[in-house]
């Protein structure tokens, strides 16, 4: 019986990168964020880079940073100033927004405001 090969984090972390900028690529979503660890930073950048896609990088905390991917330039636009004017944007339009540029269809996004409102609504009574 053969044992299956374990996969390194790094080469992990690459990989959903990658996915993430196929799918930018051909138009899926409009943009991905995903938090990575430190030493997979330098092949993650590579990876954006030779899909000729942009990104921000914001640290996370301990050894981790946050990539955040588009192809578009208002999209990094709207995504900063969702970031930059987090505190004032009502909750339930930054889920709507964010869910449409991550790609999740009307359905899952109604899904989860539900859950987010129905949680919202428990913790008061």
């Amino acid at each position: 019986m053969s044992k299956a090969k374990s996969i390194d984090e790094v080469s992990w972390e690459v990989g959903r990168i990658r996915t993430h900028c196929y799918l930018i690529e051909r138009g899926v979503r409009a943009a991905a964020s995903e938090v990575v660890h430190k030493s997979a930073a330098v092949e993650v950048r590579e990876a954006i880079v030779r899909a000729r896609l942009s990104h921000t990088e914001q640290d996370y905390g301990g050894n981790h940073i946050e990539f955040t991917i588009y192809k578009h330039d208002h999209v990094g636009m709207i995504l900063s100033l969702l970031q930059e004017h987090f505190p004032v944007i009502p909750e339930y339009l930054r889920h709507y927004l964010c869910g449409k540029l991550y790609g999740y269809s009307e359905e899952e996004i109604g899904r989860y405001m539900c859950e987010v409102i129905l949680q919202d609504e428990s913790e008061f009574n």
